[in-house]
């Protein structure tokens, strides 16, 4: 845009909006993008894992459809909260007007949303893992959050396994993670039937779950279940249930993964509680571009979520279950 068309827009802008010329910067530069194809960043963490990928896909699918100047990335790994905040700062230095942020933890890239706020980028958190009032004191705005009800999804974890009495152990992401401590506080608080011998946390990790479980299976042969904060620990839990020869635990993972959902079918898993990551990368970006178009939305957006058992992966008329990947 030329010097005199900025002016001519930004004093028609000024002219059809009382005030304006008085917004605050993320306001105003909203108000900018929408003359131009604005530019998007989506960050997330560990691109290589079947819930990022399948968050990735959503993300792209909506790039395309609705023809957008958008640019992915992602961690290598679980946990590389420097990485990502190298990475932040990176897409920062190429000025998007929308950044779609899943951060490693709540503070590890406060810095980089900082800059962009300074500037007026529109911020919004996937997955959960930003808290606004902590991110207000950061002097970042975030806008909005795309998410799963990651308490919902504990609390449903503990509902499915209500008529199971035992012991059970728990096993955590990356400590700080608020997806993961809402999840097994979910859990925890509604869970009436259990007896919780310990809560450890195996920072997302396959083989970290497995080595867990493994101890927790001899130190307590009578245990009963296992819940994960994700699929893929659960699946690590699973691999030392097969070592043991215990088949007659109860393992409930949580994201939906195509690994998962082929265990649950097989029987080796109970159950996952489904994100549907897909659908949350995918409506990520449409809540951004509604944003960028004027609409008012409310500030959490909750994506839906779906407790997967044999049961259910067998029921024709769940609209939900297409989205699984």
């Amino acid at each position: 845009m030329n010097t005199t068309k900025l002016v001519i827009t930004t004093l028609a802008t000024c002219l059809f909006v009382f005030s304006a010329c008085d917004k605050k910067p993320s306001e105003q530069l909203i108000a900018d993008v929408v003359e131009t194809k604005a530019k998007y960043a989506v960050l997330v963490n560990d691109i290589h894992s079947p819930f990022w990928s399948a968050v990735m896909e959503g993300v792209n699918d909506a790039k395309n459809e609705l023809n957008l100047d958008l640019v992915a990335q992602g961690t290598p790994a679980a946990d590389q909260s420097e990485e990502q905040l190298n990475l932040c700062e990176a897409m920062e230095l190429t000025k998007p007007d929308v950044f779609i942020v899943a951060a490693v933890n709540h503070t590890n890239l406060l810095p980089c949303l900082r800059q962009a706020s300074t500037r007026g980028a529109l911020i919004i958190d996937l997955d959960g893992n930003l808290d606004f009032d902590i991110s207000k004191e950061a002097d970042v705005n975030l806008a909005l959050r795309v998410a799963s009800d990651n308490y919902e999804i504990g609390r449903m974890a503990a509902n499915f396994l209500s008529d199971i009495s035992g012991k059970v152990l728990v096993i955590e992401g990356v400590p700080g993670s608020i997806p993961s401590e809402k999840r097994v506080a979910g859990f925890i608080d509604h869970n009436q039937s259990l007896d919780v011998i310990a809560s450890l946390n195996a920072n997302w990790d396959r083989q970290k779950a497995a080595d867990i479980a493994n101890d927790a299976l001899v130190a307590n042969p009578d245990l009963k279940v296992i819940y994960a904060a994700n699929d893929g620990m659960a699946l690590g839990a699973l691999q030392s249930v097969k070592a043991q020869q215990r088949d007659d635990i109860l393992i409930v993972g949580v994201d939906g993964t195509a690994d998962a959902v082929n265990a649950v079918k097989a029987g080796e898993l109970a159950a996952s509680i489904a994100q549907l990551p897909y659908l949350m990368g995918k409506t990520s970006v449409e809540t951004a571009h509604r944003k960028l178009s004027g609409m008012e939305l409310p500030q959490i957006t909750h994506v839906p979520i779906i407790t997967l058992d044999k049961e259910t992966l067998t029921q024709k008329n769940n609209e939900l279950l297409q989205y699984l990947r």
